[in-house]
């Protein structure tokens, strides 16, 4: 599974000071290890980002729209502040995540780059009906 963003995409949003603070790095720019760090929040970014999408549209994506993008480095940050998440933090999650449920149902369409918007998945079945002649209740006694 290929993340929705990458490495440079989070060192453009929040800058390579705050990743290496989120990461314990000492250096100046992040290591293999610090790095691994930050691919695996954008995986799990990703793999949570999906459980909204695959509502609406088949997986995986053609071509990565860019809301995807800055959702996941979003989640992704949210994932790495491990402890003492402060309210900004918080509220850009919050935000991904409404953005997410509107995507699963319906209410934002994505599109690629060129503004195609990707293959629908199946569609959804939304089953009902009269409530249940037979059920625990009315069955008491028998």
């Amino acid at each position: 599974m290929k993340a929705y963003a990458d490495i440079q995409n989070m060192k453009e949003r929040f800058g390579v000071l705050e990743l290496l603070q989120l990461t314990d790095a000492a250096g100046e720019d992040l290591s293999a290890e610090e790095t691994a760090v930050v691919e695996t929040a954008l995986n799990d970014a990703t793999a949570f980002m999906n459980g909204y999408i695959r509502v609406r549209h088949t997986l995986p994506l053609s071509a990565v729209p860019p809301v995807l993008t800055r959702l996941c480095c979003e989640i992704a940050r949210f994932y790495l502040y491990k402890t003492a998440v402060t309210d900004v933090v918080k509220d850009a999650y919050d935000a991904a995540v409404k953005v997410l449920r509107d995507i699963a149902k319906g209410d934002l369409l994505l599109s690629d780059p060129e503004g195609t918007p990707p293959e629908q998945g199946a569609p959804l079945v939304i089953v009902g009906g009269a409530e249940r002649l037979f059920n625990q209740n009315s069955m008491k006694g028998f």
